[in-house]
């Protein structure tokens, strides 16, 4: 899997007819290819994105919990059959990732991380999730480490190996989403049992809580109708909530 690139700069590009993805220009279509046809291989999103404001509080951390959803496959090929759940803090083509995705090494359902700097790139799997089952995930910046931590339910999976604190300019945009490699491929969630994306929150200070209220969020769905995604509401609970699914 690789992050949008970039929701907050490129969404206007591959939220239409034609998305420019990691050099590619793939035409978008409205239903999905025959198995024979893979389409090309990139990064293909479902999901929301939220562009700091001038003025607002600097967001140093994520956090939302996620339904597990497993996807298929209409479309047959040896690589790229990857799909993806997170959220995500972002800056100028670089981010952390935190959330759930299907390991091509053993097609099962993992917590994962991917994190991208300048200076360094790298993808983690570990355990194993139930679908259907909820979990919660942050990711957020510790300027004792120089670095993200990254929580799945509470419990510290991994950290970056670079600072955001040298690499990494102000403001961090926040990015919800599923993905795909393959565009003819299914996103997580059926319109029965969606993937569902809730308790959205941000932390604006090291050591404060999560309170803080994610602003300006916008949908980017890079295949309707094919996949579905509502706009984020208030919940229950007094914080944002979506879900996203394949028709």
């Amino acid at each position: 899997m690789r992050a949008m690139i970039r929701w907050v700069v490129a969404c206007s590009l591959f939220c239409g007819s034609l998305a420019v993805i990691g050099g590619f220009q793939v035409a978008l279509e409205s239903t999905p290819a025959a198995a024979a046809d893979c389409g090309a291989l990139g990064n293909f999103y479902d999901g929301q994105y939220s562009s700091q404001p001038s003025g607002s509080p600097l967001v140093i951390g994520v956090i939302a919990s996620l339904t597990t959803r497993t996807a298929d496959f209409p479309c047959t090929t040896t690589t790229g059959n990857e799909y993806s759940a997170w959220t995500m803090l972002t800056w100028n083509g670089h981010y952390v990732q935190t959330g759930y995705a299907r390991n091509p090494t053993d097609g099962a359902n993992h917590f994962f991380e991917e994190d991208s700097s300048s200076s360094f790139h790298q993808i983690n799997y570990a355990g194993y999730i139930a679908d259907g089952s909820n979990n919660t995930y942050a990711s957020y910046a510790d300027p004792s480490c120089g670095c993200f931590r990254e929580y799945a339910n509470l419990t510290q999976l991994w950290t970056t190996r670079w600072s955001p604190y040298a690499e990494w300019g102000q403001p961090w945009d926040t990015q919800f989403s599923g993905e795909v490699q393959r565009l003819p491929d299914n996103m997580p969630g059926t319109g029965w049992a969606p993937a569902a994306f809730t308790d959205l929150k941000a932390r604006t200070l090291f050591g404060g809580d999560w309170s803080a209220t994610i602003p300006n969020l916008y949908l980017c769905n890079d295949k309707p109708p094919s996949w579905g995604i509502n706009p984020a509401v208030t919940c229950f609970d007094g914080l944002k909530c979506f879900s996203i699914w394949t028709n």
